[in-house]
């Protein structure tokens, strides 16, 4: 009967310590849930390279944002062509999971390219959340 009564009361203890509700996100941030090409695949220059990403957004700082698909070469120059912009997406407060997809021609004159997502908070043009894939380029 006491063991039975100390585990009661253990539990009780073990139960009230955990109602607090865990804490959510404190800051805004954004991660790659799954991208092609794989990471650590090797780029050939000449070739056209579809790169498509789902990413999981979080803005915790302001009512919404949004997040961009960058693609730039090792001198943070892009890739996309003269008349394209960079894919864009709109967010709300909160957690959301969105998908990009772009091709691109991997240029001859680089080592790397770089795939960035990038989150602006309420038409900000800077940030502190990105989410960053490098390749190699041969």
């Amino acid at each position: 009967m006491v063991k039975t009564l100390s585990f009661v009361a253990c539990l009780t203890v073990l139960t009230a310590c955990g109602a607090d509700t865990p804490a959510g996100p404190t800051t805004d941030f954004i991660s790659i849930d799954s991208m092609t090409p794989a990471a650590g695949t090797m780029l050939t220059a000449g070739e056209r390279v579809t790169f498509t990403a789902t990413l999981t957004c979080t803005i915790v700082s302001a009512d919404g944002g949004f997040t961009a698909m960058v693609l730039q070469d090792q001198r943070n120059q892009s890739l996309l062509g003269f008349d394209e912009r960079s894919p864009e997406m709109q967010l709300r407060k909160g957690s959301s999971t969105v998908t990009f997809s772009h091709t691109i021609t991997i240029p001859s004159s680089g080592n790397t390219v770089n795939a960035l997502f990038p989150i602006f908070i309420n038409g900000s043009n800077s940030t502190a959340a990105v989410a960053v894939r490098t390749y190699s380029v041969r």
